[in-house]
């Protein structure tokens, strides 16, 4: 699906939103550890 934004601060928010669903579904249900951040 995609998606348009009014903003790219917006657009963010969706992604960290988004980034933070996939990581609590790997670490509660899967039992994979996730480390969060940017890569350099």
């Amino acid at each position: 699906m995609d998606r348009v934004y009014k903003t790219a601060e917006e657009a963010e928010e969706e992604t960290i939103n988004m980034l933070n669903v996939y990581a609590n579904m790997l670490e509660e249900y899967l039992a994979i550890p996730v480390l969060k951040g940017q890569k350099t």
